[in-house]
């Protein structure tokens, strides 16, 4: 019997240990949550006094981006590129821009837009495989 008491002793403190610790991660769990939730208002905040996200609110609610559905798609695909960096597949807008550049600018006004704006490499817009839309090139 007194091995059993001192088993279900030392048990029940390595409970009281694990469970201090389980109590210490969520503590700092939900500080990094704080402090995460904190850094983020003060990025929307930041953001906000540059009118990023006012301006494009103000294009989205006035249809500017429904009659413009190209340049829609290519700042779509911009902000995509930015947020997921394995992305590859490029809407036809995008595709027929970066095709009109590289006709009309060369190559290196193509990788000058094309690095500055997250686009497609070169040999992605030199075979296309894509009929141009004319509100994009013309």
């Amino acid at each position: 019997m007194p091995e059993l008491r001192l088993l279900l002793e030392n048990k029940r403190d390595a409970v009281k240990v694990k469970g201090r610790q389980l109590i210490r991660r969520d503590v700092k769990i939900e500080g990094q949550k704080t402090t995460m939730a904190t850094l983020l208002q003060k990025i929307r905040d930041a953001d906000d006094k540059q009118g990023l996200l006012p301006l494009m609110r103000k294009a989205y609610e006035e249809g500017a981006l429904e009659n413009n559905s190209n340049m829609a798609d290519i700042m779509k695909g911009m902000l995509q590129s930015m947020v997921d960096k394995q992305r590859r597949r490029y809407s036809v807008s995008e595709k027929s821009f970066y095709a009109t550049l590289l006709s009309y600018g060369g190559p290196f006004l193509h990788d000058f837009v094309s690095k500055n704006l997250s686009g497609p490499a070169l040999s992605t817009s030199r075979y296309p495989n894509i009929i141009l839309r004319p509100s994009v090139t013309g």
